[in-house]
């Protein structure tokens, strides 16, 4: 559980830099030569 002191204090981002993003920016995340995306795995996927 997460207190609301903890949330409002974290330096978590989901984005770095997202005030410096633009259409020209590269995506943080590339399809595979399929097309598709890799699943998340649990413990071994980090948060972009």
């Amino acid at each position: 559980m997460i207190t609301w002191d903890q949330a409002m204090n974290s330096n978590f981002q989901f984005v770095a830099d997202i005030d410096h993003l633009n259409f020209n920016t590269p995506a943080p995340v590339t399809p595979l030569p399929d097309g598709g995306y890799a699943a998340p795995v649990p413990g071994l996927t980090k948060e972009i």
